[in-house]
């Protein structure tokens, strides 16, 4: 899992509201891929984020997820609901559409 935590709300180079939530959410999809796929084995790299006082709780709140741990951190810097744009789901639908030839699904 390449974990690049730049797209936190609170991230002062992007306009991204991904929260801790969002961030524990995709690493426990991850988690659950490895142990459909590998054996459960997994690793995680990390590799961006530039707030220097969110940075440490996301990382940790990652790790915790990975490793299915307990972790209770309230977010306070991201919004409690991110607002979508309009054509969010059209082009969520176009970019699956391009991609779609390379997935090799089982």
């Amino acid at each position: 899992m390449s974990a690049g935590q730049d797209c936190h709300a609170s991230d002062p180079l992007s306009d991204q509201t991904v929260s801790l939530a969002g961030f524990r959410w995709m690493a426990e999809r991850v988690r659950a891929m490895a142990r459909r796929h590998c054996g459960g084995r997994h690793v995680l790299a990390l590799e961006g984020g530039y707030n220097q006082h969110t940075l440490p709780w996301l990382v940790a709140g990652i790790v915790a997820a990975m490793g299915d741990l307990p972790f209770d951190r309230e977010d306070t810097f991201a919004p409690p609901v991110a607002v979508l744009p309009p054509a969010h789901d059209e082009r969520l639908r176009q970019v699956a559409a391009t991609l779609s030839p390379y997935w090799r699904l089982p």
